[in-house]
């Protein structure tokens, strides 16, 4: 069985993982780079990446395997040829199909990029999908995309776990390890996402995290909420604060409609949402609100009106504010309100938590992507790390040495 790193093995996004024995070939994730401090660049890089019997050339690829629906991940589906079928959760598949559909109303995507998106095949935890000789099970992990897989890949006699992105101090964190142990045991290799490998510190919890949005929520009348459109799971605290301290929750039909998409998978229950107009005012007079906004100018009305005597809660990556990946219209949405606060944990493992993941599963190779830091493997357990550059190959042999 041959892993090779298309992408995303000393970086964090663009994923793109090749596993391959005999005749059969896999695809995991085909993500677009991040934008960085070169926006420009990174659109070129986008666009000229190739793959061949994947993205041109003859037909050489059985089935793309999407692990979730961020953009680092799925971000060049567009690109794969139209034969190869493209796998995703079930509920995240309707989610994503939300997010298409408004980008191609904005004319951001392709009604071809819609089309396809549309005809994505679904895959359901614990059921196992199987292409030539590679057989593939997915298993329900803890993320900030709801819906999220980590997949068991066996062939050739070998088994090797994909991570995806993953962390266990999420809401469905607890079941992560339990899971691993129960269904997956040992491995002989781990493909392993390493975002916040450096990162030694406890990460907040989601239940710290509801805690103080419960607080805020109490203790200020007007809520404003900047967090991503699709971490169901921060935007579940929020509405449970807002419930609690009976205000209004307020988004807009965009926002409804990922809702809505993600409470058909049976975790949530979004039952009271309102979108902002003048008749809510009276309303809000009496109870106050939590209004999830973004940065782009279509919620002004209701932030022009209430921003004085609100709290914006800023719930994304502090990065976009003043790290590498600076982003001029969030940081000045955010400097626009008088009074706002960071209430935000990570949707990534911290060190512990992937050195938990990798005791649990005990595998002879460690194979690190997805990070900027893949040094810090060294060491994590007592697997030997591998370190792969991006377009190298390792080959797990069934019989002999790996190489």
């Amino acid at each position: 069985m041959t892993i090779t790193i298309h992408k995303g093995a000393n970086k964090i996004g663009g994923s793109i993982t090749e596993i391959s024995a005999g005749n059969s070939r896999i695809i995991i994730d085909f993500g677009a780079d991040l934008p960085g401090s070169d926006k420009e660049l990174t659109e070129i890089v986008n666009a000229e990446f190739e793959i061949d019997g994947v993205t041109r050339g003859e037909l050489n690829c059985d089935a793309v395997i999407l692990t979730h629906y961020h953009g680092d991940h799925v971000g060049l589906y567009e690109k794969i040829l139209p034969e190869i079928p493209i796998y995703i959760g079930e509920t995240a598949k309707k989610i994503n199909l939300v997010l298409t559909k408004w980008l191609a109303k904005y004319h951001h995507v392709s009604q071809a990029a819609l089309s396809r998106a549309e005809n994505f095949q679904t895959y359901h935890a614990n059921e196992p999908l199987t292409f030539g000789s590679i057989k593939v099970t997915p298993y329900y992990t803890d993320h900030s995309a709801f819906d999220a897989y980590m997949l068991l890949i066996e062939a050739d006699g070998k088994r090797i776990l994909h991570t995806g992105d993953f962390r266990t101090h999420g809401k469905s964190g607890p079941g992560v390890l339990k899971c691993l142990k129960y269904y997956v045991d040992k491995v002989d290799a781990v493909i392993c996402e390493g975002t916040r490998i450096d990162w030694t510190e406890p990460p907040m919890t989601q239940r710290e995290i509801e805690n103080e949005a419960d607080k805020l929520v109490r203790e200020n009348k007007h809520t404003f909420v900047l967090c991503s459109s699709t971490n169901i799971d921060h935007i579940h605290a929020m509405y449970r604060a807002s419930e609690k301290n009976y205000r209004m929750f307020i988004c807009d039909d965009y926002q409804i409609n990922v809702l809505m998409a993600a409470n058909s998978g049976g975790k949530y229950s979004f039952k009271y949402l309102y979108t902002y107009n003048q008749n809510l005012d009276p309303h809000i007079a009496e109870r106050g609100f939590c209004c999830l906004v973004r940065a782009n100018g279509r919620d002004e009305e209701c932030i022009e009106k209430y921003r004085e005597t609100s709290l914006l809660i800023y719930s994304m990556w502090m990065g976009y504010i003043n790290g590498p990946c600076h982003n001029n219209q969030t940081a000045r949405f955010v400097e626009s309100f008088p009074k706002w606060t960071y209430l935000h944990t990570s949707g990534h493992a911290s060190r512990d938590a992937i050195k938990d993941v990798l005791e649990t599963v005990k595998p002879n190779i460690v194979i690190p992507i997805h990070t900027e830091h893949s040094e810090s493997f060294d060491g994590v357990c007592s697997a030997k790390t591998i370190h792969l550059n991006d377009g190298e190959s390792y080959i797990l042999k069934s019989n002999g040495k790996n190489y």
